[in-house]
């Protein structure tokens, strides 16, 4: 076979390129080579960088892609309880990406609703790009882990869950480790109170930029704490659960949930002037559930795919709610290619950049 270098084909008429279907492709391939695709019916180069057949028509994979995780958030406290905490969130601007591999993302679901004393519903993690964001931790039951059976620390997580009354404190905050990343977790769910009259009010839990709000006034109950603002679509994820408030005054007010999905807390109704119950944090993608007053009320949810905390039940057999699902956010210029996915994420083209959300667990592969 001849080579040819520096040639001209001096015509008006055509050249004839090697023709035939994806499995006659060369079974050895270098880079440059180029043939007419009949299964595709595009022309394609190989691309030695990428290891992968491209159509001449496509665009360059991405070399970096921006992601935002969070984790699910931790459900909120039984009976009378603490706030649950949001999910650990993880940030990064210049993830590299490898053409042609698939990317497993996994999106952790909230913790379910407290349903006893001996629950401890932490939420679960999500993961992708191989580091992971650590669910929040849940908030404490009215019954836990002391020596006389009651009045439990907050639960552990990415984000502690808020420590039920008796002066309980929130659980143990363990940030995930995360290198060339920007990590917001590690925040502890406030502490509980009692009174000498026999009014009570348990710690929210910590969001995933704040800790949740302690007591110092058994009338109330503490506020979720604070979630982060997620600069790839302007929502707030990662909101701590309000913890509730009962007693003999019957007039105090259970905690907001944070800003970023967290969920409100349920209060005791049982006599005059009723309580107020706490309201679910908004700017989030979906705002978490309000409080009720009622008797053995269910604290607020989560906000779904916020990674926020549930809401603080109220009275002695209250549930508390559920936390929020977490979510994956990836962005990337979109001159850039698109990409292909599982798990149908939402995916929007605008100002220059496509975003992929991910509401539940599936892949990503550049081709």
């Amino acid at each position: 076979m001849a080579t040819l270098k520096n040639t001209t084909v001096n015509d008006t008429g055509y050249f004839t390129m090697p023709v035939g279907n994806t499995a006659q492709r060369p079974v050895s391939p270098t880079n440059g080579m180029m043939r007419m695709n009949t299964t595709t019916g595009t022309p394609e180069w190989y691309d030695s960088n990428a290891a992968a057949w491209r159509r001449f028509n496509e665009s360059v994979a991405p070399v970096t892609v921006e992601v935002f995780m969070i984790a699910g958030g931790g459900a909120g406290g039984f009976g009378h309880g603490g706030g649950g905490a949001g999910g650990a969130a993880l940030y990064r601007t210049n993830q590299s990406i490898t053409p042609s591999t698939n990317y497993t993302i996994t999106v952790g679901a909230g913790g379910t609703q407290s349903t006893s004393n001996a629950s401890n519903n932490p939420g679960s993690d999500t993961s992708a790009f191989s580091v992971t964001a650590t669910g929040g931790g849940s908030g404490a039951n009215e019954y836990g882990d002391d020596t006389s059976g009651r009045n439990a620390a907050g639960g552990n997580g990415g984000n502690s869950g808020g420590g039920s009354y008796g002066n309980r404190p929130g659980g143990t905050a363990t940030a995930p480790v995360a290198s060339g990343w920007t990590v917001y977790a590690g925040y502890t769910g406030g502490t509980g109170y009692a009174s000498a009259d026999f009014n009570y009010g348990c710690g929210g839990g910590a969001g995933a930029a704040a800790n949740g709000g302690s007591i110092t006034n058994a009338l109330n109950g503490g506020t979720g704490g604070a979630g982060v603002l997620n600069p790839l679509d302007s929502y707030y994820y990662g909101g701590g659960g309000g913890g509730t408030c009962f007693g003999n005054s019957n007039n105090g007010t259970g905690g907001n949930g944070g800003i970023g999905g967290g969920g409100g807390a349920s209060v005791w109704g049982a006599g005059g002037p009723f309580p107020s119950a706490g309201t679910g944090g908004g700017s989030a993608r979906n705002s978490g559930g309000n409080g009720t007053v009622a008797n053995d009320a269910t604290g607020g949810a989560g906000g779904a795919n916020t990674g926020g905390g549930g809401g603080g039940a109220s009275n002695e057999n209250g549930t508390g709610g559920a936390g929020g699902s977490g979510c994956v956010v990836i962005r990337h210029p979109s001159t850039s290619t698109t990409a292909t996915t599982t798990g149908s994420p939402t995916v929007t083209t605008s100002g220059g950049y496509t975003t992929y959300v991910f509401t539940g667990s599936g892949s990503i592969i550049w081709n």
